[in-house]
């Protein structure tokens, strides 16, 4: 698939309200809000930006990486649930 504006993506980010202060992740619903011109001065394949929808609060984010392991800072399309 190719992202494009207006997408519903997930974001993994590190829970730092996590007590054990273990490295846990946690993947977040977001939207594309804007898909870089290839070629820019940040060119990075499927990087795009998003809003973030955490509990009670947006969080926009630049140039997030896409990928498919799932690595904390980057984004995924969400898995199909059946």
């Amino acid at each position: 698939m190719t992202p494009s504006v207006g997408r519903s993506v997930h974001v993994v980010e590190r829970d730092w309200g996590n007590p054990s202060l273990a490295a846990v992740t946690v993947c977040r619903a977001a939207t594309i809000t804007e898909v870089p011109v290839p070629g820019g001065v940040a060119d990075m394949l499927d990087a795009v930006h998003v809003v973030i929808f955490r509990s009670g609060e947006l969080a926009f984010k630049q140039y997030v990486p896409y990928d498919e392991q799932h690595a904390p800072g980057t984004w995924h399309w969400p898995e199909r649930v059946e």
